[in-house]
Order: C-alpha cells, then sequence, then structure tokens
C-alpha cells in the first residue's frame, strides 16, 4: 500500500486528484521499480492492473502474425496505462513494455473500476486521456507513414523526455526500431546523423539529449501537435 497524504505522486493525471479521492485509490496502489524492457501485459492477457508511470514510460506494442512489432502509443507521467477498463475490457489486444526504466504505482484492475464509478472527477480525467491516445495512435499512423526516421525518432525523445522526467536513457537500437516502425540500420543511420550534429550521444545504448532546443527543430510536426493535443484536454476537472 501506498499513501500519500497531501503530497503530489508525480503522476500528472492522479495529481489533479482531490487529496481524499487519491487517499482512497492509494490504499490499493503498489509502488514499483522494473527493469528495462519488462513485458507487464502480454497480448490477449487478462487486465489485471492499472498503470500510472511516475520516471518510467510504458509502450503499448502491436504485433503482427509475422512476428514483427511496431509501438501504437507511449504512456509516461502525463497518463494512465489501462484505459480499456473504463469500458469493462478484460483482454488486452496489445503487448504493455516498459521502454525507459522508472518507477510506477499499479492499481488492481477491480478496485481501480470501482474508483472510477465512485469518483466523477477520476472517471472524467481518464476518460479525457483515453481521447488523448486515441489522438496520439492516429497522429503516429501519419507519422509512421508521412515522415523520416530523424524527425520520427527526435520527436519520440522529445516526448520521451518529458513523461519520464530527464533527458537521459537505456535504449537498444532494436527497441528504438520497434518504437519508430522501422529496421535496426536506419536505426544506427539516424542516431549517427542526430550525433554528428552534437544533438544527442549514444554509447553502449545509454542515449542523451545534449540541445532539446535544436533536437525541437530537428523533429516533426508531431511532437508539437501531441504537446497542443495534452494542453488542450488534461486541465484540471471541474
Amino acid at each position: 500500500m501506498t499513501a500519500f497524504g497531501n503530497r503530489q505522486t508525480g503522476n500528472r493525471l492522479l495529481d489533479q486528484l482531490p487529496p481524499d479521492e487519491l487517499a482512497s485509490l492509494s490504499k490499493r496502489m503498489e509502488h514499483q521499480k522494473l527493469p528495462l524492457r519488462e513485458t507487464l501485459l502480454a497480448n490477449r492477457a487478462p487486465l489485471q492492473y492499472a498503470y500510472f508511470p511516475l520516471t518510467n514510460v510504458l509502450s503499448t506494442i502491436v504485433v503482427l502474425r509475422d512476428g514483427s512489432a511496431v509501438e501504437a502509443a507511449a504512456i509516461g507521467n502525463e497518463g494512465v496505462a489501462g484505459v480499456g477498463l473504463l469500458v469493462g475490457e478484460r483482454v488486452s489486444s496489445y503487448s504493455l513494455v516498459q521502454q525507459v526504466e522508472g518507477e510506477c504505482l499499479r492499481v488492481p484492475a477491480a478496485h481501480f473500476q470501482n474508483m472510477l464509478r465512485e469518483s466523477p472527477q477520476l472517471r472524467t480525467l481518464v476518460e479525457r486521456y483515453a481521447f488523448i491516445l486515441l489522438r496520439q495512435c492516429a497522429q503516429n499512423a501519419a507519422c509512421n507513414a508521412r515522415h523520416d526516421g530523424s524527425k520520427r525518432l527526435s520527436r519520440w525523445l522529445l516526448a520521451c523526455a518529458d513523461r519520464a522526467g530527464r533527458d537521459e536513457f537505456d535504449f537498444t537500437q532494436d527497441s528504438l526500431g520497434v518504437m519508430l516502425g522501422i529496421s535496426r540500420q536506419s536505426v544506427s543511420a539516424v542516431i549517427q546523423s542526430l550525433k554528428q550534429q552534437a544533438l544527442i550521444s549514444y554509447s553502449r545504448r545509454h542515449l542523451q539529449i545534449l540541445d532539446r532546443s535544436r533536437l525541437q527543430q530537428s523533429a516533426c510536426e508531431c511532437y508539437e501537435v501531441a504537446v497542443a493535443n495534452y494542453n488542450e484536454l488534461m486541465q484540471p476537472a471541474a
């Protein structure tokens, strides 16, 4: 059990809740620190928990019949993984994988659903975030179809820094390929290009953003669209 009292949790969705509602939800929350690439939910597995990232980033991964995989959406400290519980979803249609190592809070699915029924404010926030995820999936589809790998990686790293609250991460080139929907060879070429421009450093799986301002100039429009979507929808519930 985790108790917060009047302290903020570090998750921006949870921190909009009134203290009494957060205290009620926290009675069933567990604090977790999970390793890189940990699979929290396998495709077609029962939904047992909702996850509220604090310093980690989770990816919803769609796996095709041939075994290829691509990220549909990413979730960090701005939201919650498990929005399907809003509509009674029981079995996952995707895999949920930890892409950036860090800490999160999890709450059993049944307790989360009870809180959604009891707390109009929590339900409103989760509904808004579900719509943000829908917009994110749509924007990612357009981005993957139209924008080159360099712009997509710049966009993804900026969003990742926002979601994790830091500018250093550990990634393999294979995992970056899944997140961007490109081959490992293409990932290697894109990383080399960004390194040559002194926008990032990357060595032995450790990546650091060196110049955020210039990296944002290198990114496609999709980063600014995502930020605008969040700011538009995730205002404190009335």
